[in-house]
């Protein structure tokens, strides 16, 4: 793949963290209150999951690159009158304004993104370039909040949201270069008007989900293992500050950790994929994201506490490449953005849940306990439906 294009990714990327970073912290500091800044966080996440099904039916109608281009365009445009609007008008409205446009954008990028490597990938690379463009994903996952915490010491937060809007007109620059004279096929459903056949894309979503055996699979265990993986996000400030006695700055040092060593693992991924399946390497990441889980909960001080939320994290990323492989090699290309639409609200689900989880269990039951309890769950319903055994792709349900 062109390298162009994974620099549009990662600065994508960097733009993307950066204002979930931003604005949550924004709304804290004009308004004082740790609520009303995580409303403004679950206001994003919301409108990301809400915007899937409706994302879908873009991606199959609208030319990929014209569709890229139209998102972080407009986002980079949502930047500079947010920014002005914030000098003018200091307030709540601006940033409520972003986050929602932000929610949307990040969506819509994500499955145009994705579908894209579909058409500019083949098959038996496909794992290889998913571990280098997750690896990046880090990178910037990691970078960004530091970068805009850095450069806060030194410009106000409008000016920080302008050159966020530069990095989206930067992406789209890499996007026209990665490109080049590429010609790629049409969406599938170009000529297919998009107010005449949304219900048909929710059923195709949702034959895949309903009657393919295989994504059935998939779908199961991504949301078990994201059980473990959010409620270990879910209890890591309250085990690191009020179980081990820590700070926030080693809370802080554990998911820099946690970070880096996921990008260590997608780097070696992207170098041995092909010594296993894509299953093969999901059964990887589930055994050391068990392990990982298993350790962190049952863990008597804090270094064993670290080393196993860093395997939780670490291996993470190897499962996102799995799951991303699998629905490459399960949903044709034309019915990709019906079903991802779908997807994405049902793997998300698992976040919220685990979220509810540590809240109804922490009056019975420790934060490790509420992880063991959550570990074992994801690891009996693994092993006991065996979820991670392959099967073949599935016919395509879409209507001809």
């Amino acid at each position: 793949m062109n390298p162009a294009l994974y620099l549009n990714r990662f600065v994508t990327s960097f733009a993307d963290y950066g204002l979930m970073f931003l604005i949550p912290l924004s709304v804290f500091q004009i308004t004082d209150s740790a609520a009303l800044a995580g409303l403004a966080f679950s206001i994003e996440y919301l409108v990301k999951v809400a915007a899937g099904p409706l994302t879908g039916s873009f991606v199959d109608r609208i030319a990929l690159v014209t569709l890229l281009n139209w998102v972080n365009g407009g986002r980079a445009l949502t930047c500079v009158v947010c920014a002005v609007w914030l000098l003018l008008a200091p307030g709540m409205t601006p940033l409520v304004v972003l986050a929602v446009c932000n929610g949307v954008g990040y969506t819509v990028n994500f499955m145009a993104q994705e579908t894209l490597l579909t058409d500019l990938v083949p098959k038996s690379l496909f794992s290889k370039v998913q571990a280098q463009v997750q690896s990046l994903e880090q990178v910037a996952l990691v970078g960004s909040p530091m970068a805009a915490a850095g450069l806060l010491l030194w410009v106000s937060v409008p000016f920080l949201v302008v050159a966020i809007s530069v990095l989206y007109a930067v992406s789209m620059a890499l996007l026209a270069v990665g490109i080049g004279q590429r010609v790629l096929p049409p969406p599938p459903d170009h000529q297919v008007l998009l107010t005449n056949s949304l219900k048909d894309n929710f059923r195709v979503g949702q034959a895949y989900l309903l009657r393919s055996g295989a994504l059935r699979k998939v779908v199961a265990s991504t949301f078990l293992i994201n059980l473990i993986f959010a409620t270990l996000l879910a209890i890591g400030a309250p085990a690191v500050v009020g179980v081990f006695a820590g700070t926030a700055a080693d809370y802080a040092q554990l998911q820099a950790a946690g970070a880096i060593a996921a990008v260590g693992v997608l780097l070696l991924l992207s170098r041995y994929s092909h010594w296993l399946t894509s299953t093969g390497w999901g059964r990887v990441s589930f055994v050391m994201m068990s392990l990982g889980g298993l350790v962190a909960s049952l863990a008597q001080h804090y270094v064993l506490f670290l080393l196993g939320a860093v395997l939780v994290l670490a291996f993470d990323g190897m499962f996102s490449v799995y799951i991303r492989t699998r629905r490459m090699e399960i949903i044709a290309r034309r019915d990709y953005g019906k079903a991802m639409g779908l997807l994405m609200v049902v793997n998300n689900l698992s976040k919220p849940v685990s979220g509810l989880l540590v809240f109804a269990l922490s009056g019975w039951l420790s934060v490790q306990q509420v992880l063991l309890l959550s570990t074992l769950m994801a690891i009996g319903c693994i092993l006991g439906f065996r979820l991670l055994v392959a099967s073949e792709p599935v016919p395509v349900f879409s209507q001809t």
